[in-house]
């Protein structure tokens, strides 16, 4: 096997390229972190160890949310928040229940809100109740 192949292998080599993506991603390798969650993905689909390649999948996910998306539309984080938001709960009660940071509950409450174009909460649920 050649290093960064992760096509062949057991769950072994699928843990490796999983723990090697995390590493990527903390040096802000984006695409080769990518292509190691695919790797593992693949190899955990391979030997049947489900558990294993939806939780590859779930990290390339949010890995791949990262990318730039058209204006209007929300990551998925930013929109879980700001359905949160919308519902009425506040920032540090949403934070509690995502588990995240109060500072990332307000950077992803102001991107949805200057993509969605709206400068309240009661227009952000107006926003996210209509149809698209």
């Amino acid at each position: 096997m050649v290093v960064g192949d992760w096509t062949t292998g057991g769950p072994i080599v699928g843990r490796e390229a999983a723990a090697h993506s995390r590493m990527q991603r903390r040096f802000k390798k984006w695409a080769a972190a990518r292509a190691s969650l695919e790797g593992a993905a693949g190899v955990f689909g391979s030997l049947g160890c489900s558990g294993w390649a939806e939780q590859a999948r779930g990290e390339l996910h949010r890995v791949s949310a990262r990318r730039p998306t058209s204006a209007g539309s929300l990551t998925e984080s930013e929109e879980r928040v700001a359905r949160l938001a919308a519902a009425g709960l506040s920032i540090k009660e949403i934070a509690a229940q995502l588990v995240i940071s109060v500072h990332t509950v307000e950077k992803h409450l102001s991107h949805a809100y200057q993509k969605l174009g709206v400068r309240s909460r009661s227009r952000l649920a107006a926003r996210l109740s209509a149809p698209a």
